[in-house]
């Protein structure tokens, strides 16, 4: 919640301010800086200039900047989960640190994401990844050679192994087979 809003909220609430002052001020406060409100706080504001018969124009500009905020930290977090390296500055509203904190889990955990997103459909490649590593981790104190045998056997058996798993996945028109 804007730290304003919440402030005004509690005079209201103590009675230091009158409805019609609240409202006035409110009018004000949104004026001032429409972009420290997120969309709950517009839509809050507009309803109280409703009922007041104050005329409220919600800020486009600022509305269409906080959806490109909110995206850009998704984003960000992502990139930073995944390799962590992010570039968006400190969230400014809740939805914005709610965005790149998702972003930074999917990045962080694709497979842990996707296993829910397929309802467990791609649970068998995580663990096959997980086996594969550790095989070549077993083999590898044996020896250069055969590390590399057992990651082209373990490459080849994760291979046909996502591919029979995906040969039985078909999600609406996406067909994973390929």
């Amino acid at each position: 919640m804007n730290q304003q809003l919440d402030y005004l909220n509690k005079l209201v609430m103590g009675g230091v301010i009158t409805q019609e002052d609240y409202a006035n001020r409110l009018y004000l406060v949104y004026q001032n800086d429409p972009k420290s409100f997120n969309q709950k706080d517009t839509d809050y504001v507009e309803r109280v200039m409703k009922a007041s018969d104050i005329p409220f124009n919600r800020d486009m500009e600022a509305a269409e900047e906080s959806m490109g905020s909110i995206l850009n930290q998704f984003v960000s977090g992502f990139a930073e989960g995944f390799t962590t390296f992010g570039w968006a500055d400190e969230a400014d509203t809740t939805s914005e640190s709610l965005a790149n904190k998702m972003g930074h889990l999917v990045g962080l955990a694709p497979d842990v994401i996707a296993g829910v997103l397929s309802m467990g459909a791609s649970i068998p490649a995580s663990i096959a990844k997980v086996g594969l590593r550790t095989g070549v981790k077993k083999e590898a104190l044996k020896g250069p050679l055969a590390a590399r045998r057992a990651l082209k056997k373990g490459a080849e058996s994760y291979t046909a192994r996502t591919q029979q798993l995906a040969s039985k996945l078909k999600i609406g028109n996406f067909d994973l087979r390929k």
